[in-house]
């Protein structure tokens, strides 16, 4: 504050310099009127005549919210002289009184008031000057509480403005027409709208009256009131943006009321005749005293209303609200009349009366008459003392300071500001010693091997336990930790280390240096490319130096699918910084493009700069197996994959990079036939990587050749529901190569499963207009095959061909094709020209082997399975192969020799304990094959094949509960295991329960359309039932498939003889046992069909042959004995006979024949003389034979004969 004086009066006041503009102000002293220019250094200069009556410009239009309703009154009568006084002299133009008032505070948004017009009155009292100017005036703190209708207070929690005098000195502006030289009150003007106008306090201390607002000056050069002295009391706060409306007129309307334009009410207690228009003689009585403290209460606002008609007249005095009639004001000595006087308000409107005065023209519409406002004074003696302010002020000062600490925590300056230090705490680190730290890490890093990015990452965080809150080692680490997820796949605890640096960056704004490269790093690990792309571009504007910001975008357009921008990005860094980072991005940019020979190089280039780069040894593997070198791709894959022999165990390599290795190894095994050491690497790299689409398609296809068709469609699905990763190789058909892999292998298992439909919707898609992909045509070949088209199935075969003529697949179906449908010298025509296109190899001899083994041709399985073992030793699927031949052909013994040497080469090779068991099933021992099949399953208990074989001994041993529940659980498993169904329908024929037992052959036939021993079932089933016909079309079928199933020769020869065929039907029963030596009622067939030609000697044999291999057989005992009797052997006869009726009588039922053989036996004792043996005999016939029997009355003439004693 400076103090200035006017320099025509010599009035002193206290100016805010803070509010004085560089060239000064000017101001008009409120005493005298005198206007002069204040300027910043306290100095002051006169600025022509003052304010007078005589002024030759009049003043500017004052924003005023006074006015007069439409027409306005008369004029008033003349007012009243006062006695003289020393206040200033009013303001007056020489057309019109005019009475400054202050101004309304107001929102910005609301317009100047109309101008006044001709004869109106108006108060001049702004010390501010123009009306465009702000305004300062105190403003109401909040709403009162007041009944609605009445007006607020302007004097309530507000000091009163006074001039800076001794109390004796004090001059206060006197009422409008109180003196003779016309002093320039800002008294209150009363206006029938209800609007109230302060009147000043005088105090000892000074009064605050509003100060000019610093900077601001009319535009036209209109001087400015200057406000009486300041004290050191509060000023008023001006509304920043208000406008100080222009005055209006006494005609003009009167602006509504507001909550934002309420004026100070006056108190209505001067009823002399001096008031005019509202506006009488106030006395201010000042107290005696160092303080005066106002409590106010402030009234709300009263509704607005209805416009009153035009204001008339004055209202009575007895209108005036109570509270204001009873106000008080202090006294004091300095005024210029009486020492005490009251506040007559007796010609004040009414309080009931709101009016809207009409606008005058060009002045804003919205402007509106506040409506009365009632003061109430509660209290004029409450005294603050100053130390009361001081704690007041210093408990706000804290509660401040605390507020804007804790605030301070929610934004990048951190709590009470302590991220605005982070820089110079010890904590933060040497930016020089992080820079090296920084320097070194990435060096490190620049290999791009798993091991030296892990060590990378390590040195960064052993720098931030020394330096953790250095932003540029901070956005640095997160930076290096994002890549290496984005490179190596998501690892749980280094995702939440990247998390923890992206808070800390974020709690500070993401102020640090290179930061941009950071949050692209970190939006890329989150799969954000879009915020990845923005602060890539960032980065490259904030240091296009950065070697990381090439490297980064590349990933970002590998991600994308956007492969020559990842090109571009990799061939920029590489020209900037080489490293095997940018070279191995180049090398999988390219391969995302399809462009091979550079990918190959590219790889080969990273893996001469970084030896023990695993991508790059997986990428040149892939290539080495393309181009035949098998052998130097297996030893190239030994380290990253961690194999025995490759140090891979010592070397951290990524899980990913050691899932592919693995599953590029175990394709190799498989290849070899080594397919149990291929099953375990595929189980091994599904572990390290779950999305190793590779590994995954593999299992399946061993799942295929296990017979587990069930679960290998379940992963074939799932590998087709994966999306291509970045740079995955596409296949000439559109797709992705591993997602055309799993259609292929869920279409061998839908026609395994005997749904051709399905494997043809699953295929369609692969479908081009010309032939591009050799393995699709094969499959589509297959398919139409399994769906009867044959047409198609060979065009088919021949495109596979066409397109890989060197590949003996294609060849193979097609001569499988020929064969199936009756054409076998087409079928030996294709296998000539493979043999003169195939390179011969041990994987062609091998699936040859195989062929010939679907084929049912054993012998020329045996011959292919050798010659591949002779081109590679050590492929165990031609050894086991070959073993399963030799069961086949029941070279048991052979058969457990191949099986040994296949359990040496790998012992977990798939399948070797399920064909363990086969062969103990067709040596006789079904004990010692569910003893294997048992022991395989504690090893394996979720292998369903075994369980299912496990069940079929069972049963055929019979134990049937306990293979129908194993049986079961495998339906519930593998719904469409053809084995189960069928072991299923032997226990129902075993119970006797032939129609379910048909249904349950049925189903399987299908599941298996080429299993003759399904079919043969089938025919067994109808013939029970006595559907011969049907019968005998599906034991033909079978025997077609199968010509080894000497069973369904056996059945076949049955329906023969009952057709009266016995010579088709011996032909058949010699096949039988030929094929089948353990068919013993082949024996018996044989003997009944000798019987039927006349070759008794050759049917005793048959049935000797027979009773050998089944001595428990009764029936085949009696039909020995018959025969042997008829042809006279009566010893021997008898001996058979004995043995039938022995076994026929301890049977719980009694068969027929045994009635028979109880005669046939008194026959040869009543031969032979022993009379008692023959009557023994006859009573055990008479008793079983029924009443009618033929030869019931011959026995018993012959016990008659007995009994009497003859011959």
């Amino acid at each position: 504050m400076i103090k200035v004086s006017c320099p025509s009066c010599s009035a002193s006041y206290d100016v805010d310099e803070s509010r004085l503009p560089d060239e000064g102000l000017r101001m008009r002293c409120p005493k005298c009127s005198e206007s002069f220019q204040v300027h910043r250094d306290g100095s002051t200069a006169r600025a022509g005549g003052g304010a007078g009556p005589a002024a030759s410009q009049p003043p500017k239009r004052k924003a005023t919210a006074v006015g007069m309703g439409p027409g306005g009154p008369p004029p008033p009568p003349p007012v009243a002289k006062a006695p003289p006084s020393d206040l200033p002299a009013p303001v007056r133009r020489q057309e019109e009184p005019e009475i400054d008032l202050p101004a309304p505070i107001r929102p910005p948004e609301l317009g100047d008031l109309p101008a006044p017009k001709p004869g109106s009155h108006g108060l001049d009292l702004d010390p501010f000057g123009d009306g465009d100017e702000l305004t300062d005036l105190p403003s109401p703190r909040k709403p009162s509480s007041s009944p609605p209708g009445s007006g607020f207070d302007p004097f309530a929690d507000m000091d009163l403005p006074a001039q800076i005098e001794t109390p004796e000195d004090a001059d206060l502006p006197a009422p409008l027409g109180s003196s003779a030289d016309g002093t320039d009150l800002p008294a209150a003007l009363r206006s029938p709208g209800g609007t109230d106008l302060p009147a000043p306090l005088r105090s000892p201390g000074g009064t605050d009256l509003p100060a000019p607002i610093r900077g601001r000056r009319s535009s036209s050069g209109e001087e400015m009131d200057l406000p009486m002295a300041l004290t050191d009391a509060e000023l008023p706060t001006p509304i920043g943006g208000s406008r100080v409306p222009e005055p209006i007129s006494l005609d003009s309307e009167l602006p509504e009321a507001s909550d934002l334009h309420d004026l100070p009410v006056t108190r209505d207690d001067d009823q002399g005749a001096g008031s005019a228009r509202g506006c009488g003689v106030i006395e201010l009585d000042l107290p005696d005293g160092d303080e005066i403290e106002l409590g106010m209460e402030i009234e709300a606002p009263a509704e607005r209303r209805a416009p009153p008609p035009p204001l008339g007249g004055v209202p009575d005095g007895d209108s005036i609200r109570e509270d204001s009639q009873g106000m008080e004001l202090p006294t004091s000595d300095g005024l210029g009349g009486a020492g005490t006087a009251g506040l007559d308000l007796s010609q004040f409107p009414d309080a009931d009366m709101v009016e809207q005065m009409p606008r005058a023209e060009g002045a804003p519409e919205f402007v509106a008459a506040a409506p009365k406002r009632g003061l109430g004074i509660e209290a004029i003696t409450i005294k603050r003392p100053p130390w009361l302010l001081k704690g007041v002020a210093l408990v706000g000062a804290l509660a401040m300071l605390l507020g804007a600490g804790f605030y301070s925590g929610q934004t990048r300056y951190g709590l009470f500001g302590i991220h605005l230090i982070e820089p110079w705490l010890p904590a933060s680190g040497d930016d020089a010693a992080i820079g090296q730290t920084i320097a070194a890490a990435e060096e490190t890093a620049a290999s791009d091997t798993y091991r030296a990015t892990q060590q990378a990452l390590a040195e960064l965080a052993a720098a931030r336990t020394e330096a953790k809150l250095n932003r540029m080692l901070v956005a640095r680490s997160l930076l290096h930790e994002s890549y290496t997820q984005v490179r190596y796949g998501t690892e749980t605890e280094r995702a939440a280390i990247a998390d923890e640096l992206r808070t800390f960056l974020e709690r500070r704004g993401d102020d640090a240096p290179r930061v941009h490269v950071a949050l692209a790093s970190n939006a890329l690990r989150q799969e954000d490319t879009e915020l990845a792309r923005s602060q890539i571009e960032l980065a490259a504007q904030e240091d296009p130096s950065d070697p990381y910001v090439d490297l980064i975008a590349g990933e970002i357009a590998l991600v994308a699918g956007e492969g020559q921008a990842a090109v571009d990005a990799f061939e920029r860094a590489q020209a900037s910084n080489p490293s095997a980072r940018a070279r191995w991005g180049l090398a999988r940019a390219y391969q995302s493009l399809g462009r091979a020979g550079k990918a190959a190089a590219a790889a080969r280039a990273t893996l001469e700069i970084s030896p023990e780069h695993a991508g790059a040894r997986v990428a040149v593997a892939r290539l080495l197996i393309a181009e035949g070198n098998v052998d130097e791709a297996y030893e190239l894959l030994q380290m990253p994959s961690g194999v025995e022999g490759g140090g891979g165990a010592e070397r951290p390599v990524a899980r990913v990079d050691r899932s592919a290795a693995l599953a590029i190894l175990a394709q190799i095994e498989a290849d070899f036939g080594r397919l149990g050491a291929a099953r375990e690497m595929y189980d091994e790299a599904l572990e390290l990587d779950p999305n190793n689409v590779d590994a995954e398609n593999g299992s399946a296809r061993i799942m295929l050749l296990e017979g587990a068709h069930q679960d290998a469609l379940k992963r074939f699905r799932k590998v087709m529901k994966s999306e291509a990763p970045a740079g995955a190789v596409m296949d000439p058909t559109g797709k992705p190569k591993f997602v055309v892999e799993a259609k292929l292998g869920a279409a061998q298992a839908l026609i395994e499963m005997n749904k051709a439909d399905q494997a043809n919707k699953v295929l369609a898609d692969l479908k081009t207009p010309e032939p591009v992909n050799a393995d699709v045509e094969i499959w589509l070949g297959k398919v139409a095959n399994a769906r009867g088209k044959s047409k198609a199935a060979v065009r088919r075969f021949r495109n596979a061909i066409t397109l890989r003529p060197q590949s003996i697949a294609a060849y193979i179906a097609l001569a499988q094709h020929y064969t199936a449908t009756k054409r076998p010298g087409q079928a030996v025509g294709v296998l000539l020209e493979a043999q003169n296109n195939v390179e011969i190899t041990a994987e062609v001899r091998r699936v040859l082997g195989w062929a010939e083994l679907q084929r049912n041709r054993p012998d020329d399985a045996i011959r292919q399975f050798k010659a591949a073992l002779e081109l590679e030793p050590r492929d165990s699927t031609a050894q086991f192969g070959l073993a399963v031949a030799y069961r086949r052909k029941s070279m048991l013994e052979e058969a457990a020799a191949e099986l040994a040497k296949v359990e040496a080469l790998d012992s977990k090779f798939p399948g070797l304990a399920l064909e363990k068991g086969r062969l103990a099933e067709a040596s006789g021992e079904t004990d010692a094959a569910a003893a294997s099949y048992r022991q395989a399953l504690q090893q394996s208990p979720g292998d369903a094949a075994l369980k299912s074989r496990l069940g079929a001994v069972l049963v055929m041993t019979g134990k049937l509960e306990e293979g129908e529940k194993l049986l079961r659980e495998v339906l519930e498993g593998q719904p469409y295991s053809a084995e189960a169904e069928h072991f299923l329908g032997r226990i129902d024929m075993e119970r006797g329960q032939w129609d379910a037992a048909r249904q349950r052959f049925v189903r399987a036939a299908r599941l298996e359309a080429e299993n003759g021993v399904y079919r043969m079932y089938v025919a067994w089933a109808q013939l029970e039932q006595n559907e011969m016909t049907p019968a005998l079309r599906n034991l033909d079928e079978a025997i077609k498939i199968d010509p080894t199933l000497g069973d369904a020769h056996w059945l076949r020869a049955r329906i023969r003889i009952r057709a009266g065929t016995v010579r088709d039907a011996l032909d058949d029963l010699n096949k039988a046992i030929e094929l089948n030596p353990s068919r013993v009622e082949a024996w018996a067939a044989i003997g009944e069909s000798h019987y039927q030609l006349g070759q008794m000697r050759e049917a005793i044999s048959a049935l000797e042959k027979a009773v050998a291999g089944r001595p428990e057989q009764g029936y085949w005992w009696y039909r020995l004995g018959r025969l042997q009797l008829d042809e006279g052997m009566r010893a021997d006869a008898l001996e058979s006979l004995s043995t039938a009726a022995s076994i026929g009588d301890k049977a719980p039922e009694k068969e027929a024949w045994l009635a028979d053989a109880h005669r046939l036996m008194g026959e040869i004792y009543y031969a032979q003389k022993k009379r008692q043996d023959a009557v023994e005999q006859y009573g055990l016939y008479l008793d079983l034979a029924d009443q009618n029997a033929f030869d019931r009355a011959d026995v018993e003439a012959k016990l008659r004969k007995i009994a009497d004693g003859r011959p």
